[in-house]
C-alpha cells in the first residue's frame, strides 16, 4: 500500500510491450463498487475473496500486473502466484510508506483511521509489514521501491524476459 506498485507496474508493462492490469481497478468494475466501499459494506473478509478470485481468473499472457498488499498474504495465493508468474516485492521502510500515505490522493481503506495521526500511521505500517514480509519475501525479485528509475526497470524487464 502505497509503494508505487500502480506506477511502476504501468512503466514496466510500457517497457516490456506488454499489457497492465490493477488488480483493484478489476475488482472494482466486478463488484460494482469502489474499495472503500467494499471494504465498509462487505467486510475486509470478502474483499480478500475477491483477491482470490481474481488471482484464480487471471489471464497472464503478456500482462504485468499490480496485486493489492494483501493478495499475497496466503498460502493459496501465493501458490497461485507462483504458478502464474514471476512477482516483484517493491520493499520500501514504513517511514517512507507513512509520508506516501499521508500525502496520497486515494482513500485507503486499512489507513482511513489514521488520518492526521503519523505517529499511530507508522505503527500500524510496522504491523503491518511485519504480517505480511513472509509473504512478501517469497517474491521472485525484490526492488527498492524508491527512485524506480528506467535503468532498474529495464533490469527488471530484462531478468523477466530471460525466465
Amino acid at each position: 500500500m502505497g509503494s508505487g506498485k500502480s506506477s511502476v507496474g504501468r512503466r514496466l508493462a510500457s517497457q516490456l510491450g506488454y499489457d497492465f492490469v490493477d488488480s483493484d481497478l478489476e475488482i472494482e468494475k466486478k463488484a460494482g463498487k469502489k474499495i472503500p466501499e467494499i471494504f465498509s459494506e462487505d467486510g475486509e473478509p470478502h474483499f480478500r475473496s475477491l483477491e482470490g478470485e481474481f488471482l484464480k481468473n487471471l489471464e497472464v499472457d503478456n500482462v504485468v500486473i499490480s496485486l493489492g498488499g494483501g493478495t499475497p498474504c496466503n498460502e493459496e495465493n501465493i501458490q497461485l502466484m507462483k504458478s502464474k508468474g514471476k512477482s516483484i516485492y517493491m520493499t520500501m521502510s514504513p517511514k517512507a510508506l507513512v509520508h506516501r500515505l499521508v500525502n496520497s490522493r486515494n482513500p485507503r481503506p486499512l489507513v482511513q483511521q489514521y488520518q492526521g495521526k503519523p505517529e499511530e500511521l507508522l505503527k500500524f505500517i510496522e504491523t503491518k509489514l511485519a504480517e505480511r514480509e513472509p509473504y512478501y519475501l517469497q517474491a521472485d525479485i525484490h526492488l527498492d521501491g524508491l527512485n524506480v528509475d528506467a535503468e532498474k526497470l529495464g533490469q527488471i524487464a530484462q531478468i523477466l524476459q530471460y525466465h
